[in-house]
């Protein structure tokens, strides 16, 4: 019940600072969760048609054989017949990141909209000590938990945001760095196989 007195005691500027950082923390969830899920598939497809080239699958056997894997970045090359591997792979890294710029704006901007409540609540506590005149902690100690609480709020919404930024961007750039050796790989033996 003590606890529920002193959120209740949190002023206007911290509840609108929590706001803000409970839609961005939805807004980064919603990112990550939709990342996860298209990178996992991406990989999968993409593990299903290498394994496919290994075994020595011909290129026009490719096109037939992974019509149905969408997501797959090697299959696309073939589907949408591009020419230029480095311009594929440049626009597939393009549509494999939407999305990491808001979780790298989130998790670099929601600390310092946390601070801005600290800042807010460290300031009422210091106003209250000058109304009252007086430093004992029954008047401090909302100011002061109101400022932890929204140092808090922004950690938690930038550090998740954070963590998936890199680890997304680590497993698109694995994920293109096997594309593009598939490609140049399959490339390189239909030439060898083309001349002979």
């Amino acid at each position: 019940m003590n606890s529920a007195l002193q959120f209740g005691s949190i002023g206007v500027v911290a509840i609108i600072v929590l706001i803000i950082l409970g839609w961005l923390s939805i807004w980064s969830w919603s990112v990550i969760f939709r990342k996860y899920f298209l990178i996992k598939e991406v990989e999968n497809q993409e593990k299903m048609v290498i394994k496919y080239v290994e075994k020595g699958g011909k290129t026009d056997d490719i096109m037939s054989y992974s019509s149905h894997l969408s997501y797959s970045p090697t299959a696309m090359f073939f589907d949408n017949k591009y020419k230029d591997i480095g311009i594929y792979i440049e626009e597939t890294r393009i549509k494999l990141s939407k999305g990491l710029t808001l979780l790298a704006s989130i998790g670099a901007n929601a600390p310092f909209i946390g601070l801005f409540g600290t800042v807010v609540g460290i300031m009422n506590a210091f106003s209250k000590i000058g109304s009252s005149g007086s430093t004992n902690i029954t008047i401090i100690a909302p100011g002061i938990s109101e400022a932890l609480i929204t140092t808090a709020a922004g950690l938690f919404v930038a550090i998740p945001a954070v963590f998936a930024y890199n680890i997304i961007r680590r497993k698109t750039d694995d994920i293109l760095v096997r594309t593009k050796a598939t490609l140049e790989y399959i490339s390189k033996r239909d030439s060898i196989s083309g001349n002979s």
